[in-house]
């Protein structure tokens, strides 16, 4: 039973922006249904059918639709992972090298049915795993789909299929590192004395000879050395003098001013009075933390630098007076809100389905059956409008045509819709012989435009999976593979 549409849409384009592929004379594109027919009969369970996508030409003859053969979500390749499209790349190898197999196997067997046909038609099965590039894949439920197969692009050149999928392997060379690493400078605690005499002829297969280094003297390798001795000095006074500040206790004499260390006005702030808020320096402006009545007993100023959190580190703090409750982190003088709540992300919306074509469904009627016990005589099980798909197409142009049949017990009308818009009819009947359906056509069909037209005729017989294979036949015994589908009411 042929493949039917059943999955989505999947591109849509003109034929004319490729360069067709084919063989003496006859593209590709002409004979595709008859191509993914053969290919569906021809292998053995494989489904390697379902990696081609079903064309539908539009009236005009120029502009395809394609199709999967089956439902699925549908993963363009730009949307794809890197295991998916591993997995895509593994099934074009074998969709490859099974088609190739089909088409030697299409040239040795049944050598004396037109040699000469079957070899043209062995040569274009192996065209069709040609697809333009990679944007042309898609993924379905899983599995790869070629549209526009039988096709490359105008000014390219046909590349090799496995071409467009093939994984991108990384660079060898690290990125942000020279190819070749200059050559360290050697320190100046050392120094390179060159060797006097000649020097003998090193074979290809022996050591470089190795410069003598001799050792500087002790000046050299330590009088950077005592630099570092007033910075030492520099960075232990001011840390003394820092302890000192943070721990010199307050202290006051009857009839002496009150003594203290002095003031820094730059950067010093003034310790605020009891109960009064002090502000954090660093985090959200509503954090504060309450001081303790302390006013009355000192003069004493904090330093800015002992408030920052990300100075050096911060010295033990002074011991407290008796009675005195230090401040807790977790007490309501010093709670402060979670940042956590600040930092979470907004949640964001689920992101949309890239906008494509894939939602649009063919409506598809039901597929033609010839009833399992049917006697000889009139078709009457062929009451209503049928539509016939396949390698139906014009001798002249090679243009496809719309073929339809309008049935009552066994008699009828056909219908011929040409790709220039004109209508030809026609009257048809419908006959059963030994289980087999053969569809006449009573005379050539009269066109719109005064012409004529000779119908194909179509013979049906049980197939396999309870489906029918049809055949249309012109002049000339010249036979293609076709489908009847009965249209919806």
């Amino acid at each position: 039973m042929q493949d039917s549409i059943q999955g989505p849409l999947l591109r849509s384009g003109h034929n004319s922006a490729f360069k067709a592929l084919g063989e003496t004379g006859f593209p590709v594109y002409r004979m595709a249904i008859q191509l993914r027919e053969t290919i569906r009969r021809l292998d053995t369970g494989q489904e390697l059918a379902r990696h081609l996508a079903i064309p539908q030409n539009h009236q005009g003859g120029d502009k395809t639709d394609w199709y999967s053969s089956f439902a699925g979500d549908v993963i363009p390749w730009s949307s794809a992972t890197e295991s998916e499209r591993a997995a895509a790349y593994s099934q074009l190898e074998s969709f490859k090298l099974a088609v190739l197999a089909l088409s030697e196997q299409l040239l040795t067997t049944d050598n004396k049915d037109r040699g000469g046909d079957k070899r043209v038609f062995a040569s274009l099965l192996k065209q069709v795993v040609n697809f333009p590039d990679q944007d042309f894949v898609y993924l379905v439920d899983g599995v790869l789909v070629i549209t526009f197969w039988g096709f490359v692009h105008d000014n390219d050149e046909q590349r090799d299929p496995m071409h467009w999928l093939k994984p991108v392997s990384p660079s060898l060379t690290t990125p942000g590192v020279a190819a070749s690493a200059p050559v360290a400078e050697l320190a100046p605690a050392c120094e390179i004395v060159p060797t006097t005499g000649a020097v003998p002829a090193i074979p290809m297969y022996a050591q470089p000879v190795t410069p003598t280094i001799q050792s500087a003297s002790w000046w050299s390798r330590w009088r950077w050395s005592w630099l570092l001795w007033p910075l030492l000095l520099l960075a232990l006074l001011a840390l003394l003098l820092f302890g000192l500040r943070s721990c010199a206790p307050s202290f006051s004499l009857p009839g002496v001013s009150s003594m203290g260390l002095p003031i820094l006005r730059d950067s010093a702030v003034a310790v605020p009075a009891s109960g009064q808020a002090l502000p954090a320096a660093h985090g959200p402006a509503d954090v504060a933390a309450t001081v303790p009545s302390r006013a009355s007993e000192s003069h004493t100023t904090v330093d800015s630098a002992a408030l920052a959190s990300d100075d050096p580190p911060t010295p033990p703090p002074a011991p407290l007076a008796s009675g005195e409750e230090p401040v807790s982190a977790s007490s309501p003088q010093a709670s402060m809100p979670s940042a956590a709540a600040d930092l979470e992300p907004p949640t964001l919306p689920p992101a949309s389905p890239p906008s494509t074509d894939v939602a649009h469904q063919v409506s598809q009627g039901k597929e033609l059956t010839i009833p399992p016990t049917i006697a000889n005589g009139p078709a009457q099980f062929l009451d209503g409008d049928w539509k016939v798909n396949g390698g139906i197409q014009d001798t002249q142009t090679g243009k496809p045509l719309q073929l339809q049949y309008s049935f009552k017990e066994g008699k009828g009308q056909v219908s011929l819709r040409q790709s220039n818009g004109v209508v030809c009819r026609g009257a048809a009947s419908g006959v059963i012989t030994d289980g087999q359906l053969s569809i006449n056509n009573l005379g050539q069909a009269r066109c719109a435009d005064g012409s004529s037209y000779m119908i194909p005729q179509i013979e049906c017989k049980p197939g396999t999976d309870n489906g029918t294979d049809c055949v249309g036949r012109n002049e000339g015994e010249q036979q293609f593979p076709i489908k009847m589908r009965q249209q919806n009411p």
